[in-house]
């Protein structure tokens, strides 16, 4: 009755922790970013681009594309109306697969209007307090120690610069959890008890984002390793260990086939380089760096993390690694650092924590080295680089940001010192830990009043207003439509994430090529052809017609004929031209100045150098340039005649993509492309511009 007693009273205070760390998770959420972003049905701070940031549109819009296209296979494809080839999956668009699929079951169940964004940061916070608190129980079980342990891994900068930005990339609880494990089995020294609990984990990185897979299985190859070298007389273990790591890939890979992770792996097989791999690095001044990557809130422009220390430069990529650690932890680390050298104790712990831990400590360099990457930086200096075998350019290239692979770095560095002052110093109260999270909030107190004040009410409304002038256009001209093409797609997605964002509270089908990687080129390649598709069979019933280069509309309206006009969709960031058939959008007002061909000169072939190369069987790729006078001069609408020997004639738009001043003189070279699939063994050809 008594040891009964005593299980009810221990499962009591494990409840009563668990309560107190959910708490503080939801205390600190609520502290930087309020409610607002709990209201499922507002999505107005996320169209104004929370705190200066538009990924976050990106990763929203393509939630709404995948809510408004039908089902496919694999299960997590959104299919585009450029064709198979420019299909996209939502993997891609770090929408966050394991809730957008499950929404997407009930999305006639939804409200009109539905972002799921606020609420999984809050998990993200749950989640990353109640891990830590986890971690530090296994160290101690004192609260006074778990609980301020919580607060300094909440407020871990990192996550907060991720919060909202990239989504998903907030998920630091899933390193936390795969640590958690590999403490946790220390115990026993056996892993076959929790090799489940490390498939699940996988599995929901690649649900979340697969960026976090190398890290969870790092951690798992690392307690494997050493639970193999421990006992390498046992002939089993070695095949248990594969046998572990066997089900962790497979379950993985298994997951990832199902929602289209690796639908794009021939895209990125095709790379010829290691696509920013040694760009996207962590400077070497990253952990004492307070600067990130954005443009601050509410016209502030802040993007310095701390109060107190400089802001230090960067070179190349090194925007995306941010991993300051905080005031505090710096502090903190010198502190145990010196004392380490001075105290013969301490010295001792730690090497003897170091060989404990030596798989651990070994996969912490491997990430460092990887974090760095093959371009060494310091401050706006590239010390030296290195080569990289090509076998491993595949890796490399999809796991290209190599800066965020000290995450798990960093969180070892919280472990120790929560270890440090929690275990090695025997004071009671916590007035190390608590001193520790006080200056890290002071640190960074500015950025947080910011992000607090970016997700208020009264400014995510003021700021709607003079920013949804593109929806409320939209709104208007797409009446009567089912489908948007976009037909002059750019490199820098980045640009179609306004239009992206009405298409989706429209319900309309699109094109809009919004996703991290896959091929821009074969998205140019699909909508030329259906330029040209469109000139020679006339337009889609109930489909729109888009550009963002308004010189390449003018030059497509004009191939189409006189009962076509074009229309500018504005907003606060960006333009669109819209050419649409005049008598189906009597409700259209705002024409733009039309292109006729009296505007339009033949060029001459001595000012001509165009070239073909055959991309397909039936598919060529048209480029060159093309001189003409006015350097100055924004309209460059171009455009290609194809005459056979019959002497029919075919009109095709061209895209400028680039001008090259001649000798500082009055002409320049205005360098073009179109893909076609017209016969060219019985054509001439000839190019007009204006």
């Amino acid at each position: 009755m008594q040891e009964r007693l005593y299980r009810m009273l221990d499962k009591t205070r494990t409840l009563e922790k668990y309560i107190i760390m959910v708490l503080i998770g939801i205390a600190l959420y609520l502290f930087v970013y309020g409610l607002l972003p709990l209201d499922v049905t507002n999505d107005m701070w996320i169209y104004s681009g929370y705190a200066g940031e538009a990924d976050i549109i990106q990763h929203y819009s393509s939630w709404m594309l995948y809510r408004n296209s039908e089902w496919g296979w694999p299960i997590g494809k959104i299919v585009s109306l450029s064709g198979e080839e420019c299909s996209t999956y939502i993997s891609y668009t770090d929408s966050i697969p394991l809730l957008a699929i499950p929404f997407k079951l009930i999305r006639n169940f939804l409200p009109d209007t539905f972002q799921y964004f606020g609420w999984y940061i809050l998990g993200c916070f749950i989640l990353q307090s109640v891990f830590c608190g986890k971690i530090a129980g296994i160290f101690t079980q004192r609260r006074e120690i778990i609980y301020p342990a919580c607060f300094l891994f909440t407020l871990s900068p990192t996550l907060l610069e991720r919060s909202f930005r990239h989504t998903a990339l907030a998920s630091h609880w899933l390193i936390l959890a795969a640590l958690y494990l590999y403490f946790k089995r220390k115990k026993s020294n056996k892993v076959t008890d929790i090799w489940v609990k490390y498939t699940l984990l996988s599995i929901l990185c690649v649900l979340i984002h697969p960026y976090f897979l190398p890290m969870v299985l790092g951690i798992l190859f690392a307690a494997l390793i050493e639970i193999v070298v421990a006992n390498r007389k046992d002939i089993f273990g070695y095949l248990r260990a594969i046998a572990i790591l066997f089900i962790n890939v497979s379950g993985a890979a298994l997951c990832g086939y199902v929602i289209g992770l690796f639908g794009m792996s021939d895209i990125i097989a095709k790379n010829q380089d290691m696509g920013g791999y040694g760009f996207f690095s962590m400077n070497l001044n990253a952990v004492i760096n307070p600067i990130s990557h954005g443009y601050g809130c509410f016209g502030l422009g802040n993007s310095k993390w701390s109060v107190l220390l400089p802001a230090q430069s960067q070179t190349l990529g090194n925007y995306d690694g941010f991993n300051y650690l905080g005031l505090g932890i710096l502090i903190s680390s010198l502190t145990i650092g010196m004392l380490v050298c001075l105290v013969k104790e301490w010295r001792i712990m730690l090497w003897r924590k170091l060989k404990d831990n030596w798989g651990l400590a070994v996969l912490m360099l491997f990430f460092v080295i990887y974090a760095v990457s093959n371009v060494v930086t310091l401050g706006d200096k590239e010390l030296f680089s290195y080569s990289v075998p090509r076998f491993l350019w595949p890796i490399f290239s999809t796991f290209k940001a190599s800066s965020r692979y000290f995450y798990p770095v960093l969180y070892m560095i919280d472990i120790i010192t929560v270890y440090f002052w929690g275990k090695l110093v025997k004071n009671k109260n916590c007035a190390i830990l608590i001193t520790i999270v006080i200056i890290q909030m002071i640190d960074f107190s500015e950025v947080i009043c910011e992000k607090h004040y970016a997700l208020t009410s009264k400014y995510v409304s003021a700021d709607y207003e003079t920013r949804c002038r593109l929806l409320e256009e939209w709104e208007n001209a797409a009446i009567g439509y089912e489908k948007a093409l976009l037909l002059d797609p750019v490199p820098d997605p980045a640009e179609m994430y306004w239009i992206a964002y009405a298409a989706g509270k429209t319900n309309i089908q699109n094109n809009f090529y919004i996703m991290n990687r896959g091929s821009i080129q074969a998205l140019q390649r699909n909508t030329d052809l259906q330029v040209q598709s469109a000139i020679m069979n006339g337009a889609e019933s109930g489909t729109m017609y888009l550009f963002l280069n308004p010189n390449y509309a003018k030059a497509f309206q004009l191939c189409m004929g006189e009962d076509y006009g074009i229309k500018e969709i504005n907003n606060y960031w960006q333009s669109f031209w819209w050419v649409y058939k005049i008598q189906d959008s009597n409700h259209i007002t705002g024409n733009i100045d039309n292109v006729s061909w009296s505007d339009l000169t033949l060029l001459p072939d001595s000012d001509v150098n165009i070239e073909i190369t055959p991309e397909s069987e039936s598919v060529h790729r048209i480029s060159g340039w093309v001189t003409v006078g006015g350097s100055e001069s924004s309209d460059d609408v171009i455009i290609l005649e194809i005459k056979t020997e019959s002497g029919q004639s075919m009109y095709i738009p061209i895209r400028c993509i680039g001008k090259e001043p001649i000798d500082n003189s009055e002409f320049v070279n205005l360098w073009f492309e179109v893909y076609s699939d017209y016969d060219f063994e019985t054509t001439s050809l000839a190019l007009y511009c204006k």
